[in-house]
């Protein structure tokens, strides 16, 4: 079910993962059950659902207190990216840091929870571009690469893609690529559709800017392509902000 709905295959995704609710819940797997909950909530993100996003970090919540599981941490954080979605940043921000707190906590018992701390210092990071301060931004999405980057996992092309993003506004395009070419060899090493579309909108403007119009509408193509597979309304929207720019630079270029 989770292959499934990363892949973008959601209503066979939906129909398993449901049903892996229902009879762990039915045989008291609460480690189980905890999992298909969270795999659900982070659905909901893909596709930019906050109700069922909600609902199933409700119930993630309730059951994690009860076992005391470190993915406590993980549903607060997932509790301020339904706040960050809603654009009530100050309330997302909280729980980002409470989710860290939680992490912390688990830390000192023996968890190691590198990669969920750079989760939240991504998001944190997020929120510092939203209210324009890049400068912050990059200094939570390095905080979030600097806990990662001696593992293999596909959060931290995210991560890339995030600074790559914030070095653009920025100004600096040679950071900018540096950060994209190196969020690419981890979605290629991943085999993964998600985030694909905002990275190779990403490439594309990065081509466009050292003139190169043909590789820039191949990249511009793919990113379409993979966008309408995954179906994130904010995934999409990032592509056609980022066609936009390079509509407008066109046109400014020929006036």
């Amino acid at each position: 079910g989770r292959y499934l709905i990363r892949e973008g295959s959601y209503t066979n995704g939906i129909k398993l993962m449901n049903r892996v609710i229902s009879v762990a819940r039915d045989l008291k797997e609460e480690k189980i059950e905890i999992s298909a909950h969270k795999q659900m909530a982070i659905y909901a993100i893909q596709i930019n659902n906050p109700q069922i996003m909600l609902k199933h970090i409700i119930e993630g919540i309730k059951i994690t207190r009860i076992e005391k599981s470190v993915d406590i941490g993980v549903f607060y954080r997932l509790y301020g990216v339904f706040y960050l979605i809603k654009d009530e940043f100050k309330t997302a921000e909280s729980l980002f840091k409470k989710s860290i707190e939680l992490f912390l906590e688990f830390e000192r018992i023996g968890d190691k929870n590198s990669i969920s701390i750079a989760a939240n210092y991504n998001y944190i990071g997020e929120i510092r571009n939203s209210e324009g301060n890049f400068k912050k931004a990059m200094e939570f999405f390095n905080k979030a690469i600097n806990l990662c980057e001696n593992y293999e996992v596909s959060c931290l092309s995210t991560f890339y893609i995030n600074a790559g993003k914030t070095s653009y506004l920025m100004g600096n395009f040679q950071d900018m690529k540096k950060f994209f070419l190196l969020a690419e060899k981890i979605i290629k090493n991943f085999d993964s559709y998600w985030k694909n579309s905002v990275l190779n909108a990403f490439l594309a403007l990065d081509a466009f800017l050292e003139n190169d119009n043909l590789k820039a509408i191949h990249y511009l193509k793919s990113a379409m392509s993979e966008g309408k597979i995954i179906n994130n309304p904010r995934d999409i929207g990032m592509v056609y902000f980022v066609e936009a720019i390079i509509i407008y630079s066109i046109e400014t270029k020929n006036f």
